[in-house]
């Protein structure tokens, strides 16, 4: 595990610079983000690997309720997408 993982899980600094791009820019004109996306993104892999409920991420994570957040996320299996945050 390298330094900055807290979690297996964890993406490395390698493998969150290979998908950073892919994630949508914040809206212009709304809202400004307040969350880090790649804490997002690790604890999804935390949920997705571990198979825990969404109430029991560990606190070194956003809360739960702005990662499942309504209109957060949209389709099922591999055509999930991110939409809006």
């Amino acid at each position: 595990m390298k330094k900055n993982q807290l979690y297996p899980t964890d993406l490395t600094d390698h493998q969150w610079d290979c998908i950073k791009e892919l994630i949508p820019a914040a809206k212009p004109g709304g809202h400004p983000r307040t969350l880090d996306m790649r804490a997002i993104v690790n604890a999804i892999l935390y949920l997705t690997v571990t198979g825990c409920q969404w109430r029991r991420l560990p606190r070194e994570y956003p809360a739960w309720q702005s990662i499942m957040g309504p209109g957060i996320w949209t389709g099922k299996g591999p055509e999930i997408r991110y939409t809006n945050a």
